[in-house]
């Protein structure tokens, strides 16, 4: 038996289990019949949104970045040839990668609700008939 002082006066704790009417034992065998009543079952669904959601956000980020550091490297190649003057090529590649971007975006978003059996709000596109 512990003793813990507390607000009122004295205040103890038991640490027999036998006193309770619980065992380690017991304890383990009430946990396993719990966990036999509910299993845990992941469904294939649980944190698809999520997942789907960050390979969109990094997608985006990475395509904005790479093509802003290929703008910024054509601005250094053509500064150094006495012709180019400016921020030009990376805000052309900067605008080229938003809209990349926002395509690829899209293409994740109506792959996922495609998969997820829904239309995502996109029509889907017609067949090319032109090919004969």
């Amino acid at each position: 038996m512990f003793v813990v002082p507390g607000l009122n006066g004295v205040c103890t704790l038991d640490k027999d289990p036998a006193r309770h009417g619980a065992s380690g034992g017991d304890l383990d065998r009430r946990i396993a019949a719990a966990e036999a009543r509910h299993p845990a079952v992941p469904t294939p669904v649980a944190g698809q949104g999520e997942n789907q959601g960050w390979a969109m956000g990094v997608d985006f980020v990475g395509v904005v970045l790479v093509s802003a550091f290929i703008g910024w490297a054509v601005d250094r190649w053509a500064g150094g040839h006495g012709w180019w003057h400016g921020p030009w090529a990376m805000l052309g590649f900067l605008l080229l990668g938003f809209a990349a971007g926002v395509r690829g975006v899209m293409k994740l978003a109506a792959k996922g609700a495609g998969a997820a059996g829904g239309s995502g709000g996109m029509a889907p596109l017609p067949d090319d008939e032109d090919d004969d």
